[in-house]
Protein backbone atom coordinates (compact mmCIF):
# COMPACT_ATOMS: atom_id res chain seq x y z
CA UNK A 1 0.00 0.00 0.00
CA UNK A 2 1.50 3.74 -0.67
CA UNK A 3 0.38 6.81 0.26
CA UNK A 4 0.30 10.29 -2.02
CA UNK A 5 0.39 13.52 -0.59
CA UNK A 6 -0.80 16.32 -2.57
CA UNK A 7 0.11 19.49 -1.82
CA UNK A 8 -0.14 23.05 -2.60
CA UNK A 9 -1.84 26.80 -2.21
CA UNK A 10 -5.53 27.11 -2.42
CA UNK A 11 -7.37 26.85 -6.30
CA UNK A 12 -3.96 25.04 -7.69
CA UNK A 13 -6.13 21.89 -8.58
CA UNK A 14 -5.33 19.62 -5.68
CA UNK A 15 -8.78 18.06 -5.63
CA UNK A 16 -9.22 17.71 -9.50
CA UNK A 17 -5.89 16.14 -9.51
CA UNK A 18 -6.99 13.52 -6.61
CA UNK A 19 -10.59 13.18 -8.23
CA UNK A 20 -9.32 12.51 -11.65
CA UNK A 21 -6.67 9.79 -9.88
CA UNK A 22 -9.48 7.88 -8.05
CA UNK A 23 -11.84 7.88 -10.94
CA UNK A 24 -9.16 6.40 -13.39
CA UNK A 25 -7.93 4.12 -11.20
CA UNK A 26 -11.73 2.69 -10.03
CA UNK A 27 -12.29 2.28 -13.86
CA UNK A 28 -9.14 0.36 -14.60
CA UNK A 29 -10.07 -1.90 -11.89
CA UNK A 30 -13.20 -1.90 -10.13
CA UNK A 31 -12.63 -4.66 -7.73
CA UNK A 32 -9.09 -3.58 -6.67
CA UNK A 33 -7.85 -2.44 -3.43
CA UNK A 34 -9.42 0.68 -1.29
CA UNK A 35 -8.90 3.97 -2.32
CA UNK A 36 -8.86 5.77 0.27
CA UNK A 37 -9.19 10.27 -0.42
CA UNK A 38 -8.02 11.37 3.48
CA UNK A 39 -9.52 15.09 3.48
CA UNK A 40 -10.82 17.36 6.54
CA UNK A 41 -14.17 16.62 8.06
CA UNK A 42 -15.81 19.81 6.37
CA UNK A 43 -14.74 18.78 3.06
CA UNK A 44 -15.73 14.94 3.11
CA UNK A 45 -19.64 15.96 1.74
CA UNK A 46 -18.30 18.13 -1.78
CA UNK A 47 -15.39 15.07 -2.24
CA UNK A 48 -18.48 11.95 -1.84
CA UNK A 49 -20.89 14.11 -4.24
CA UNK A 50 -18.01 14.35 -6.61
CA UNK A 51 -17.27 11.08 -6.96
CA UNK A 52 -21.23 9.94 -7.06
CA UNK A 53 -22.39 12.51 -9.07
CA UNK A 54 -19.39 14.25 -11.46
CA UNK A 55 -17.68 11.05 -12.60
CA UNK A 56 -18.06 8.57 -15.04
CA UNK A 57 -18.73 5.92 -11.97
CA UNK A 58 -22.21 4.38 -12.48
CA UNK A 59 -21.07 3.36 -8.54
CA UNK A 60 -18.16 3.16 -6.36
CA UNK A 61 -16.88 0.33 -4.04
CA UNK A 62 -13.24 0.96 -3.99
CA UNK A 63 -13.27 4.60 -3.20
CA UNK A 64 -13.53 5.72 0.19
CA UNK A 65 -13.74 9.15 1.72
CA UNK A 66 -13.03 9.46 5.20
CA UNK A 67 -11.70 12.45 7.39
CA UNK A 68 -8.50 12.25 9.65
CA UNK A 69 -11.69 10.91 12.67
CA UNK A 70 -13.15 8.13 10.52
CA UNK A 71 -9.52 6.99 9.75
CA UNK A 72 -8.66 6.99 13.28
CA UNK A 73 -11.77 5.23 14.00
CA UNK A 74 -11.73 2.59 11.51
CA UNK A 75 -8.13 1.71 12.13
CA UNK A 76 -8.83 1.12 16.22
CA UNK A 77 -11.73 -0.88 15.38
CA UNK A 78 -9.91 -3.34 13.04
CA UNK A 79 -6.82 -3.34 14.79
CA UNK A 80 -9.09 -4.05 18.15
CA UNK A 81 -8.30 -0.98 19.60
CA UNK A 82 -11.45 0.17 19.77
CA UNK A 83 -13.72 -1.89 22.19
CA UNK A 84 -16.70 0.47 23.07
CA UNK A 85 -17.71 3.13 21.26
CA UNK A 86 -16.46 6.72 22.96
CA UNK A 87 -19.29 9.07 24.33
CA UNK A 88 -19.72 12.08 22.31
CA UNK A 89 -19.28 15.24 23.71
CA UNK A 90 -23.08 15.74 23.53
CA UNK A 91 -23.56 12.60 25.36
CA UNK A 92 -20.58 14.01 28.54
CA UNK A 93 -22.79 17.29 28.92
CA UNK A 94 -26.07 15.11 28.88
CA UNK A 95 -24.60 13.21 31.98
CA UNK A 96 -23.07 16.20 33.68
CA UNK A 97 -26.46 17.94 33.17
CA UNK A 98 -28.33 15.08 34.76
CA UNK A 99 -25.78 14.64 37.58
CA UNK A 100 -25.73 18.51 38.07
CA UNK A 101 -29.72 18.43 38.39
CA UNK A 102 -29.66 15.48 40.31
CA UNK A 103 -26.71 16.92 42.67
CA UNK A 104 -28.24 20.17 42.96
CA UNK A 105 -28.82 20.93 46.76
CA UNK A 106 -25.44 19.65 47.57
CA UNK A 107 -23.67 22.02 45.59
CA UNK A 108 -22.29 25.03 46.99
CA UNK A 109 -21.20 26.80 44.12
CA UNK A 110 -22.87 25.91 40.97
CA UNK A 111 -26.61 25.39 42.92
CA UNK A 112 -28.50 28.74 41.58
CA UNK A 113 -26.41 27.39 37.61
CA UNK A 114 -27.23 23.68 37.97
CA UNK A 115 -30.16 23.81 35.61
CA UNK A 116 -28.66 26.04 32.90
CA UNK A 117 -26.97 23.68 29.90
CA UNK A 118 -24.55 25.72 29.56
CA UNK A 119 -23.06 24.89 33.06
CA UNK A 120 -22.74 21.11 31.89
CA UNK A 121 -20.41 22.45 28.55
CA UNK A 122 -18.81 25.14 30.38
CA UNK A 123 -17.60 21.74 32.51
CA UNK A 124 -17.08 19.22 29.82
CA UNK A 125 -14.51 22.15 28.12
CA UNK A 126 -12.59 22.27 31.69
CA UNK A 127 -12.72 18.27 32.42
CA UNK A 128 -11.43 17.91 28.74
CA UNK A 129 -8.76 20.67 29.34
CA UNK A 130 -7.43 19.39 32.39
CA UNK A 131 -7.08 15.66 30.39
CA UNK A 132 -5.06 17.45 27.76
CA UNK A 133 -2.71 18.56 30.11
CA UNK A 134 -2.27 15.44 32.05
CA UNK A 135 -3.85 16.49 35.09
CA UNK A 136 -5.89 13.99 37.54
CA UNK A 137 -8.03 14.11 40.43
CA UNK A 138 -4.90 14.04 42.89
CA UNK A 139 -3.45 16.92 41.29
CA UNK A 140 -6.36 19.18 42.54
Amino acid sequence: MSVRFIIGQAGTGKTKHCFDAIVRAALDAPLGPPIYWLLPKQATFTAERMLTCDSDLKAFSRARVVSFQQLGQEILSECGGIAIPEVTAIGRQMVLGRLLRKHRDDLKFFRSAAHQTGLAAELDSTFAEFERSGKSVSDL
